[in-house]
């Protein structure tokens, strides 16, 4: 591959601050999460305000159950912060069910004049823009599909009868549902898990749009782009407003084949696979650990993404370089490639979460760092493009391609 071809123009994909006075970034929510509850003083409970809302609620301590739906619910939330007589705080919502191959976690902002209305505001935005059409969702019979092509398989999804905006402000910035402009966008996103929630979000001050769209909690910034492409815009006059859209896609049993493996063994196996990557000194030991790692996994496929994908994501996440949404699958002995998004390999966002997960935790040193980024590809085109004359900050990698035997099947 040429060097040019591991790049792109770097373009600015802001994320969603959810209720934020202005567009801004909003860091992705990973999956270290606090413990800590409402805070002590603000007579505000954000679990026995929705269970007031919902009958069928059964509230038990820290969490909250919706039976009729077999939906668990927690929260979480930041610490108060102040201004003059305004107060913010950050909720995370986590949400739990047996079709859930990971939480689904969801941060909403909250605003105020005390504390007790910044969480309200918060909890009220959780419940109108998500809530309500999870729960929907997860009870829908109706005969609306989406169909979804992985590898040589069809994979068809219901889509919810219950969809509305969120909206914010004095103006829609745009008439037609998000989900109506990327439906055929998102189907090219679509892999084998069973569920997946699709968050689209438009927000403005004046002259400036941001937009953002994820998939089971990640940025995707090609598709972040189109919906920027495809929104309006009022006009310069107008005060900050946004429209957000939470869709949960549910896959059909017809077309759905279980996971052979769970986010938390990835984990383990991402681990494992790191620090056998920090035992390469030359060639010898890097074929001899490569071939390790894909032959002491239980899952061929898996084996051969970990060896793949761990040093590009290590990578990019030491040197906080930003990539694309597409992958390419290269088989060995005929040439075929399979071309993807990353959100339809199953594993590509639970590795790296936990390659993300192992840095912040066991804090390698540089020369540990440089012995799992020394065999990436990435690593090597940024250093030829530094010495080029490209900034750090305009990088930003395009579509990975990595190497696959003939059997290698897409889970």
């Amino acid at each position: 591959m040429a060097l040019k071809d591991l790049f792109r123009k770097n373009k600015d994909n802001t994320p969603e601050p959810d209720a934020a006075p202005a567009p801004q970034a909003e860091p992705e929510v990973k999956p270290v999460i606090s413990s800590q509850k409402a805070p002590e003083g603000a007579g505000f409970d954000p679990l026995k305000y929705i269970a007031g809302k919902y009958p069928e609620a059964q509230l038990s301590g820290d969490s909250l159950y919706f039976p009729d739906h077999d939906l668990t619910m927690k929260v979480r939330t930041g610490e108060i912060q102040s201004q003059g007589n305004a107060f913010t705080v950050q909720l995370l919502f986590i949400l739990t069910h047996p079709f859930f191959e990971e939480e689904l976690v969801e941060s909403c902002a909250g605003m105020g004049s005390s504390p007790y209305k910044a969480l309200q505001m918060g909890t009220d935005s959780f419940e109108a823009g998500v809530l309500t059409f999870v729960l929907a969702a997860l009870k829908c019979t109706g005969d609306n599909e989406i169909e979804a092509k992985v590898g040589d398989d069809t994979v068809r999804f219901r889509v919810p009868d219950v969809m509305a905006m969120l909206h914010i402000g004095p103006k829609n910035v745009q008439n037609t549902a998000f989900w109506e402009l990327l439906r055929d966008e998102i189907a090219k996103y679509l892999g084998r898990q069973k569920a997946y929630w699709i968050k689209m979000y438009a927000g403005w001050t004046g002259k400036d749009l941001v937009t953002e769209v994820r998939i089971n909690g990640v940025v995707y910034p090609d598709l972040t782009a189109r919906l920027r492409e495809l929104a309006g815009k009022p006009d310069d006059t107008e005060n900050y407003a946004s429209d957000k859209q939470f869709v949960l896609l549910i896959q059909k049993d017809e077309t759905f084949v279980p996971a052979p493996y769970t986010k938390e063994q990835v984990k383990e196996q991402t681990y494992a696979a790191i620090e056998k990557m920090m035992e390469i000194e030359d060639q010898e030991s890097y074929q001899r650990v490569m071939t390790e790692i894909i032959d002491s996994c239980p899952w061929k496929s898996l084996g051969y993404e970990l060896a793949a994908f761990i040093p590009e994501m290590y990578t990019g996440i030491v040197l906080n370089i930003g990539a694309g949404d597409g992958l390419n699958a290269r088989k060995k002995e005929s040439g075929e490639t399979v071309s993807m998004k990353r959100s339809q390999v199953r594993s590509f966002s639970w590795i790296d979460s936990a390659v993300y997960r192992y840095i912040r935790e066991k804090k390698p040193g540089r020369e540990e760092n440089l012995k799992v980024m020394g065999i990436s590809s990435r690593f090597r085109a940024v250093h030829q493009a530094i010495l080029n004359g490209s900034k750090m900050e305009d990088l930003v990698f395009s579509e990975m391609m990595y190497n696959v035997p003939e059997d290698y099947e897409i889970i």
